[in-house]
């Protein structure tokens, strides 16, 4: 996929009447990001790679060389680079905030499953003395009928 991105981004940019043969980044940060949602910030910093070099060999001058001549250009090339890096470092924060969102909701579901568990299953006992007859009950206050009488 980062090889694929890549190349993408380069034809792209090669190809917009003028902008081919100047640093222009915009399509190799769109690459890198989408590098980096659908394969994880390993992807995105493959792909930040091999588009500093498409850009040093193809698109900087010297043309075919991976030097670098224009000072200009270098800072840009590194200003690309940290950017890129720091879409790949939130890419994996997204993910990995996507995970942990994900156990909570798991955690969730749980605790809701096993507290309808115990409204369908449990019941709540209770004594009732009834002082005008000195008689004493044992009953389940969400069933009216009575299940013991003592007296």
């Amino acid at each position: 996929m980062p090889l694929v991105l890549t190349g993408i981004a380069l034809a792209i940019t090669e190809y917009i009447p003028g902008i081919e043969g100047h640093s222009f980044f915009s399509f190799f940060m769109g690459a890198v990001a989408a590098a980096a949602l659908v394969g994880g910030w390993q992807a995105g910093v493959i792909t930040a790679g091999l588009s500093v070099f498409a850009n040093a060999l193809f698109l900087l001058a010297p043309a075919n060389s991976l030097v670098v001549s224009n000072s200009e250009d270098a800072v840009r090339l590194l200003a690309f680079t940290f950017t890129s890096c720091m879409i790949c470092a939130l890419a994996a924060a997204m993910k990995r905030y996507e995970r942990a969102l994900d156990g909570a909701k798991a955690t969730l579901k749980s605790k809701e499953d096993e507290i309808t568990f115990l409204k369908n299953t449990g019941s709540v006992w209770s004594w009732e003395f009834d002082a005008a007859t000195r008689r004493a009950r044992l009953s389940n206050i969400f069933n009216s009928r009575q299940l013991i009488r003592r007296e």
